[in-house]
């Protein structure tokens, strides 16, 4: 074998406990990049798969759609979770909070124009 990549498999019916950084900023940026897809579109499917063909190909990473979406989704609700705190206000929306993450922290400020709304 003349190329000696290592493609790290991820097991299709588990989420993806830890995300690499590069790869988690690279999903919030290929998000962002197709926001207006996902507005326009409502089969949402086609785009995560997209998003995880793209990460295949530019990290070698092997991952499915439905694991970049629950990621994304993860991405958000930390995001809004740590938003909530640093407002000092807990009962904000009448949410739960909870200990941010490292990914919550590390991505803060990438997620905090909220492109997504």
């Amino acid at each position: 074998m003349a190329n000696n990549q290592v493609i790290q498999v991820l097991n299709p019916h588990e989420p993806v406990a830890e995300w690499p950084d590069d790869i988690a900023l690279t999903l919030i940026e290929q998000r962002r990049r197709h926001h207006q897809l996902f507005k326009d579109n409502t089969h949402h499917s086609d785009l995560w798969t997209r998003i995880a063909n793209y990460i295949r190909h530019h990290h070698q990473y092997e991952i499915l759609a439905k694991q970049c979406q629950v990621k994304w989704y993860s991405l958000k609700r930390g995001y809004k979770n740590l938003k909530r705190l640093l407002s000092r206000d807990p009962d904000a929306d009448g949410y739960e909070l909870r200990s941010p993450n490292w990914h919550d922290r590390k991505f803060y400020n990438e997620l905090s124009d909220e492109f997504w709304l």
